[in-house]
């Protein structure tokens, strides 16, 4: 009794859990789908093979083996023979007892012959022509050409330049530069630029005095429209500390603005009939500012 009492407790084992079984199921679905019908299919195959290998192939293989030693090797050798003796030693007698004898004895060696024979030697008579005999002839007839050409052509146009047309060229350069060149360039700086420039002045002055009587007649073109008097004083210059002639716009020393400044003439204020046209003129002139005065005006009548 103590004995079975105090025996050892056998050790623990785990049991699968829920992850593990989670995990086989879904692998088992997919190997019994898609895994089994696969190598079934192969197995089938390699079976069916193995069936036709024993059945048909070998047997088939062995009679064709035996049908080409017995049959088909004696008549490809027949015929190898029967090919060779018509087509090839004919062509091969042909070659080694008519064309070569030919060749060698009736054309090759002529030419040899006629090499060594006739133009080895032609061709050194012909070389030590050339160099014994057309050389020196060619070097000859061209020192002879280059001296003639020399001589007639080259020496007297060298001559003719050096002599002739460069002392000729340098006399004419002095007499063009002397008599021309430095002439003409005295008249454009002493004569025709002064004259373009005195000739632009007066251009100048006929311009401005044209646009002044041009702008008086416009003055009194209008002036004749509005029907404002046409005899009219000039205003009198103020005396203030600058001097006399200073008018509304200041300027010391008779600055009034007129046609013989080159500038416009002084406005004349509008002085009409009694009524509008005589208060806007007084109007105008109060607005002209200090330093100006009011001019009189004679009415007609």
């Amino acid at each position: 009794m103590d004995q079975d009492t105090r025996r050892t407790p056998e050790p623990y084992e785990g049991g699968e859990g829920c992850l593990t079984t989670l995990i086989r199921i879904p692998v088992r679905i997919v190997v019994l789908v898609l895994v089994l019908p696969v190598r079934m299919v192969r197995d089938l195959t390699v079976a069916g093979l193995r069936i036709l290998d024993r059945a048909l192939l070998r047997p088939l293989g062995r009679a064709l083996e035996w049908l080409y030693d017995t049959v088909f090797a004696p008549a490809g050798r027949a015929l190898a023979l029967l090919a060779h003796a018509v087509l090839v030693r004919p062509w091969t007698a042909l070659w080694r007892h008519v064309l070569v004898p030919v060749v060698r004895h009736g054309l090759v060696g002529p030419l040899v012959w006629l090499y060594g024979a006739v133009l080895t030697p032609a061709g050194h008579g012909l070389r030590w022509a050339y160099r014994r005999v057309l050389v020196p002839i060619g070097r000859a007839g061209a020192a002879a050409v280059v001296g003639l050409f020399t001589v007639l052509l080259v020496w007297p146009a060298v001559v003719l330049w050096r002599h002739v047309l460069k002392p000729s060229g340098a006399a004419l350069d002095l007499l063009v530069t002397y008599l021309v060149v430095l002439p003409v360039a005295w008249t454009y700086r002493r004569a025709l630029t002064p004259a373009g420039h005195g000739f632009l002045w007066a251009l100048l002055g006929l311009g401005r005095g044209i646009a002044a009587t041009g702008r008086g007649l416009v003055f009194g073109r209008r002036a004749g429209h509005l029907g404002l008097p046409r005899r009219v004083h000039a205003r009198r210059p103020l005396r203030t500390r600058h001097g006399l002639g200073a008018h509304r716009t200041g300027r010391p020393g008779g600055g009034a603005r007129g046609p013989e400044s080159g500038g416009r003439g002084p406005r004349r204020r509008a002085h009409g009939a009694p009524g509008r046209m005589a208060r806007a003129g007084g109007t105008a002139a109060g607005r002209r500012g200090a330093g100006t005065r009011r001019v009189r005006c004679a009415y007609p009548g």
